[in-house]
């Protein structure tokens, strides 16, 4: 009972901080205007990274199996940044 409590507080919190996270990144679209082209690819972008992120979120909620999934798939992406970090280095 104790650990369904602490995972729903967690996971409104996770939640909370995907919002505000995404949201603010949204907003400086509003207070550092970009190119009209560039707007709408910023805010794609926002949209993409939000439906990954609750996306995630969903599947380390459900545990188990998921669970694993989730950190295959975050130690994948975190992989690939450090690897598209040295390529756009080079």
């Amino acid at each position: 009972m104790k650990t369904s409590i602490l995972n729903g507080n967690m996971r409104r919190l996770l939640m909370l901080f995907g919002i505000l996270l995404i949201g603010g990144s949204a907003l400086t679209a509003l207070t550092n205007p970009l190119p009209p082209n560039e707007q709408i690819e910023f805010l794609l972008f926002l949209g993409i990274i939000a439906g990954i992120y609750y996306l995630l979120l969903g599947l380390y909620f459900l545990g188990g199996l998921w669970r694993r999934l989730f950190f295959i798939l975050l130690l994948t992406a975190g992989i690939m940044c450090i690897l598209m970090s040295f390529y756009l280095a080079v």
